[in-house]
């Protein structure tokens, strides 16, 4: 099960808004205590109370692209805030990565009408995280075509489409921690 809600001010709400949701679509669960293991990702994750870690939107965006497809060695994930370029070492870890310095510069917000200035920032992004012949997108802007096709005309490589939502890139990583690390602990 999966959910996306807009986030509120206050973001520990927010995660408890989404872990009730989620757990309203699964019969099995009464709680998260129901779960072996949880991870918390992204901007808010030292706010999701009930997380038995945190791990950043990077490493996740970087396991979840190695669980849908080991041979993705780069993604730019273009998200609400920032533009981020991560290499992929062979196991689903960060090899490197590189972001944009402006908050919100080339991002979701306003991306529709800049799609080039966006592929540009990319472009600066994927080179200083090491891309060299292909790379995924992940983030909700990576669903938009026009997007898509901006980058690989000013990266000149090949962007590959994952059979995942590229916007649950991020939970799908964590899950994978989750599942990695509630396994070494017995649960």
């Amino acid at each position: 099960a999966n959910t996306t809600i807009r986030s509120k001010v206050n973001s520990e709400q927010s995660a408890i808004m989404a872990m009730d949701e989620v757990v309203s679509q699964v019969p099995e669960l009464h709680s998260s205590k129901d779960l072996a293991y949880l991870i918390g990702t992204g901007y808010g994750r030292n706010k999701v109370p009930f997380a038995d870690e945190n791990i950043s939107e990077i490493s996740c965006h970087a396991m979840g692209v190695h669980v849908t497809d080991p041979n993705v060695r780069a993604i730019i994930d273009i998200g609400g805030q920032d533009v981020k370029g991560i290499s992929i070492d062979t196991d689903g870890t960060v090899k490197n990565f590189a972001m944009n310095d402006k908050c919100s510069a080339g991002t979701g917000r306003f991306f529709e009408a800049i799609e080039m200035a966006v592929a540009k920032r990319c472009f600066v992004m994927a080179k200083k995280a090491g891309a060299t012949d292909s790379i995924t997108l992940t983030g909700g802007c990576a669903k938009n075509e026009g997007l898509k096709e901006a980058i690989e005309h000013v990266l000149k490589l090949k962007v590959i489409n994952l059979k995942t939502d590229p916007q649950l890139m991020g939970a799908l990583g964590a899950a994978e921690y989750a599942r990695q690390k509630g396994m070494a602990k017995g649960a």
